[in-house]
């Protein structure tokens, strides 16, 4: 490699691997620059000019855009996940009421329907607001039973509104999402453990 600057050059020469040596050498052969060569005249080059009036259909779309990016930010970071795997220590009784409630109204809803309960698993995600109130449900796992998974949903959600989240976890939490794999066994009891 070979690098010239003002009244010099540089050789570097580098053997692959192994790397054994680097040499460098000093050339004071390269041609010496004058003061006029480097002062040569800087063209004229100006900075383009930006419309920010905000009656400009663009710049109001862009800022519309970012206002909306910004929320969505805001908003994920105030969200919080949580799998059977990965239940944290502050929300482990809530967890458990939560659990009661939907496998007890679960189980009392099939022994009241009388018929040979659905067997299967549903992979739910059920999405709770910092009052307990369910904000969203969300097969990720189809059962393969369309009525199964819309069973499931209907557990998530008519078994709310759950305790409001603890108060450690609301300062930091507007949403819980909780992904669990319903089971519905043939004895017709459902698990969420999973």
């Amino acid at each position: 490699m070979i690098i010239f600057g003002v009244g010099f050059g540089l050789t570097f020469s580098v053997s692959t691997p192994p790397m054994t040596a680097i040499e460098v050498v000093i050339s004071t052969q390269t041609p010496v620059k004058t003061s006029s060569d480097l002062f040569s005249p800087i063209p004229d080059v100006r900075s383009p000019t930006v419309d920010t009036r905000s009656d400009n259909p663009q710049i109001t779309q862009y800022r519309t855009q970012i206002a909306e990016i910004e929320a969505d930010v805001s908003r994920i970071s105030r969200e919080r996940f949580i799998t059977s795997h990965q239940t944290p220590d502050d929300l482990g009784e809530w967890m458990a009421r939560w659990r009661q409630a939907v496998e007890g109204l679960g189980q009392s809803q099939i022994h009241r329907n009388g018929s040979a309960p659905m067997t299967g698993d549903v992979l739910l995600m059920v999405s709770v607001g910092a009052s307990g109130a369910v904000r969203d449900t969300k097969i990720l796992a189809s059962s393969g039973n369309k009525q199964l998974d819309q069973f499931a949903q209907n557990i998530a959600i008519n078994a709310a509104p759950y305790d409001p989240l603890p108060g450690t976890v609301q300062s930091a939490t507007d949403t819980l999402h909780i992904t669990r794999t319903w089971r519905f066994e043939p004895s017709g009891t459902i698990l969420t453990g999973e």
